[in-house]
C-alpha cells in the first residue's frame, strides 16, 4: 500500500490516558524531531484529568486529537490507531517517555535500508524510578525470533511499523492477551516478516515499578501462559501445567522461594534445543545462543545470593553456546564473590 503522495510518510501514534504530569515531555520530544514529514495522531482514551487541555494548547498543525467516547484501554486504541494512521510507516510513541531528537531519522533510514523488514525497535535509556540503565535489545532478526520464545525482545514504544506489512498479514493487537498484547503481536509478526532493532538509544522509556496491580498481575500470568502453551506446541511439545510454569521461571529466571535448580535450567533448555531440531522454527544457532544467555543469567543469579555455581556452568554445553567474553565474566564475577565472601 502506498502512502498518499500528499500526505506524511509516517504517523507518530500516541494513546493517552490520565497522563497529565507527563504528556507535555512527550509532546515536545516529538515535535523536536529532525525529521519533520510527519503526522502526529493522538488519541485520547477517556482521561478524566486535563491531558485534553494540555494536548490542544500546542499549535503546531501535526497534531491530530482524535478522543474515546469512553475508556477503552490500550489494545482498542491501538487498533483504532492503526486505522486510522497514513503514510508508510506507523511510529509508536507512548504519552510517559521522550523520544531522543533523531529519532524518526534514524529508525526511517535504517526501514528505508532494510525493505524486508516489517517492524524495527531501538535500544532505550530509562527514566522514573530506576533511571539511567541503558537496555541493549537483540538486533538482528534471527536473534530477536529466538529471543522472543521466552521474554520480549522489543521495546513497544521504540517500534516503528512498515504499515503495508501490517496490513498486507492482518496483523493486529489481540485483545484476548491483557498486559502483554505487544509480545504476543510480536511473536506473530516474527513468522510472517523479519523484525529489527537499531542498535542506538533512541528513546527514553519510564519504568514505573507499580505500575501493574495485583489483578494485572493475575491476568498478565494468565496472557502469558497462554502465549507459552502456543510457542511449545508449535516446537512439536505438548506442555502440561507444570512445563509451562518452568518455562516461565526460566524465562524469567525467577528463582522463587524455591530454589530453580541447575539441573532443572538445564535441562529444560536443552530440551527446547532439542524439539527446534525437530521443528525447524528457529535458527539453530541463534536458539543455542538464546539458550546460553538464559543459563548465563540464571548462574548470575545463583551467584548474586551468595552459592557457588561457576564450576557447574562451565560444565554445561550450555557454557558452550556463548561468546567467550561472557563466560570469562561470569569467571570474574565468581572469583570477586569468593572473595567477598571468604
Amino acid at each position: 500500500m502506498s502512502p498518499p503522495a500528499d500526505g506524511p510518510r509516517v504517523t507518530v501514534l500516541m494513546p493517552v490516558y490520565n497522563a497529565a504530569a507527563t504528556v507535555r515531555e512527550a509532546i515536545e520530544s516529538v515535535l523536536g524531531q529532525t525529521y519533520g514529514d510527519f503526522q502526529f495522531l493522538v488519541i485520547d482514551d477517556g482521561s478524566t484529568d486535563n491531558s485534553a487541555e494540555i494536548i490542544r494548547s500546542y499549535g503546531d498543525a501535526r497534531i491530530r486529537l482524535e478522543f474515546n467516547e469512553v475508556n477503552v484501554g490500550v489494545v482498542s486504541t491501538l487498533n483504532r490507531g492503526l486505522d486510522m494512521a497514513q503514510g508508510e510507516y506507523v511510529l509508536r510513541m507512548d504519552a510517559d517517555d521522550v523520544c531522543l531528537p533523531d529519532r524518526l531519522s534514524q529508525q526511517l533510514k535504517f526501514m528505508d535500508k532494510s525493505p524486508k523488514v516489517g517492524a524495527c525497535g531501538t535500544w532505550v535509556t530509562t527514566i522514573g524510578e530506576k533511571a539511567g540503565r541503558i537496555l541493549k535489545y537483540p538486533c538482528s532478526p534471527e536473534d530477536i525470533k529466538a529471543h522472543l520464545l521466552f521474554h520480549n525482545a522489543i521495546v513497544h514504544p521504540s517500534v516503528c511499523l512498515r504499515r503495508a506489512a501490517f496490513i498486507d498479514n492482518d496483523l493486529r493487537y489481540d485483545d484476548r492477551y491483557p498486559h502483554a498484547e505487544d509480545f504476543e503481536l510480536w511473536q506473530r509478526a516474527s513468522r510472517r516478516f523479519p523484525l529489527a532493532n537499531v542498535g542506538q538509544v533512541l528513546l527514553k522509556h519510564r519504568v514505573h515499578e507499580q505500575s501493574i496491580t495485583r489483578q494485572n498481575q493475575a491476568a498478565q500470568a494468565e496472557t502469558m501462559r497462554l502465549i507459552d502453551r502456543r510457542s511449545l506446541l508449535e516446537l512439536g511439545m505438548q506442555p502440561g501445567d507444570d512445563d509451562l510454569s518452568l518455562h516461565r521461571r526460566v524465562s524469567e529466571c525467577d528463582l522463587g522461594s524455591q530454589d530453580l535448580s541447575a539441573d532443572e535450567v538445564e535441562a529444560w533448555l536443552l530440551r527446547l534445543i532439542g524439539a527446534n531440531e525437530k521443528a525447524g522454527i528457529y535458527s539453530p544457532t541463534e536458539l543455542q545462543r538464546a539458550c546460553g544467555e538464559l543459563w548465563l543469567r540464571y548462574c548470575r543469579r545463583v551467584l548474586e545470593k551468595g552459592n557457588r555455581i561457576a564450576g557447574r556452568f562451565f560444565r554445561s554445553r550450555m557454557a558452550r553456546y556463548l561468546e567467550p567474553k561472557k563466560r570469562v565474566a561470569l569467571l570474574a564475577i565468581a572469583a570477586w564473590s569468593a572473595i567477598v565472601g571468604s
